[in-house]
């Protein structure tokens, strides 16, 4: 009797210590393997944006120029709130760049939930003295300028500029053409959606110019631009100092 208890008691042990540790153990291990892991974020956020600008006017203040000659123009470029972007706000980074026959400014609204990450710019003619705003967050603008060569040259400003839009695995492209010679040529611009990681070269120059873009004529634009995007307000002048303005929606 006294036997049969103390097994009894025995069993009773074994099936806690089961109870306890292995199936704790196996139901611990199952959810690890089959869980659903939660994100640490649902989106691709702007970091340390300013850092890289910060250390290049920092760079820039050191450098010293003979008279103001070579002075660099960079702090132009920035990101702003997109409730701030206008043409008052084009019209000062045109009249910073200076004595320039040609020239351009240029502000992109991102209007949409998403951030954007820049890839840069390609130039078929001109130059720029700034970078382009590394990353914009929902409800912000880029502001980039853009200006012919320096010197007794006969060229524009005309290029492409790229963002990349990780959360939809798409790419926003922008043309901008300011010629030098009014005589052959007018303004030009455009803004396109690409699948992909779409960089800015002179293949997307040729295929977004010789495309169908929007001439310069002082009129605003809006067009849907596939991918549940939509631009919306968009705007180039006509003249060799060129604003461009442009805003960009989810449907």
């Amino acid at each position: 009797m006294v036997q049969s208890a103390k097994l009894a008691v025995i069993l009773v042990v074994l099936v806690l210590i089961q109870c306890t540790f292995v199936d704790g153990w196996w139901r611990r291990r199952y959810r690890r393997k089959y869980r659903t892991p939660v994100p640490t974020s649902s989106t691709y956020r702007c970091r340390n944006r300013r850092s890289i600008y910060e250390q290049e006017e920092q760079d820039s203040k050191t450098k010293t120029g003979i008279k103001g000659q070579g002075k660099s123009k960079r702090g132009l470029a920035e990101a702003i709130p997109i409730i701030e972007l206008g043409l008052n706000v084009l019209t000062k980074v045109l009249d910073t760049l200076g004595n320039i026959e040609r020239k351009i400014a240029i502000g992109i609204g991102n209007d949409t939930p998403f951030a954007w990450k820049a890839d840069g710019v390609y130039f078929r003619s001109g130059t720029s003295d700034d970078v382009l705003p590394a990353c914009l967050s929902s409800k912000e603008a880029a502001v980039f300028p853009a200006r012919k060569t320096s010197g007794p040259v006969a060229t524009g400003a005309v290029g492409v500029l790229c963002y990349y839009i990780p959360d939809k695995k798409k790419s926003l492209c922008v043309l901008f053409s300011v010629p030098f010679d009014y005589n052959l040529y007018s303004n030009w611009w455009d803004v396109k959606v690409f699948s992909g990681k779409k960089s800015p070269n002179h293949q997307l120059y040729v295929d977004m110019y010789y495309g169908d873009p929007y001439k310069g004529d002082n009129r605003y634009h809006e067009r849907n631009l596939g991918s549940g995007f939509k631009l919306v307000n968009g705007y180039m002048t006509s003249s060799g100092n060129a604003k461009l303005k442009m805003k960009i929606t989810t449907k």
